[in-house]
């Protein structure tokens, strides 16, 4: 099952009025089309460009994984590789839509087990 955008707009219209909503992303229509239906999200200032493989620099895509490891929750996609990555290397809850559910990741949350065993020894 894939994403879907109505998913991702369910997710950040549940948030947005409360609390400031971090946009990641490597397409800069789709990040247009959400800044063009949220004014409020925030994004990371990248330097797009056709040419290669990558849409953007390695640099702006590491720029990112390592904002979004500072969120306090992650929604990403099925795919999402730098989202999940992101979610361990910050021990930040991760959520994942499909279709148009938005559910918890159980690989993530495997990976984050001992992070939050630490926690309650603390």
């Amino acid at each position: 099952c894939i994403s879907s955008l109505d998913g991702f707009m369910d997710a950040i219209r549940a948030r947005i009025a409360n609390m400031p909503v971090f946009l990641s992303t490597d397409d800069a229509g789709l990040e247009g089309m959400f800044k063009r239906t949220f004014p409020g999200l925030v994004t990371f200032p990248k330097r797009y460009h056709t040419a290669g493989v990558r849409t953007t620099p390695i640099a702006d895509a590491l720029s990112e994984m390592l904002l979004l490891g500072r969120c306090r929750r992650i929604v990403g996609t099925y795919y999402s590789s730098f989202s999940k990555f992101s979610a361990i290397w910050g021990e930040v809850e991760y959520f994942e839509v499909r279709g148009r559910e938005c559910s918890r990741n159980s690989f993530v949350d495997r990976m984050l087990l001992p992070a939050v065993y630490r926690a309650t020894l603390q």
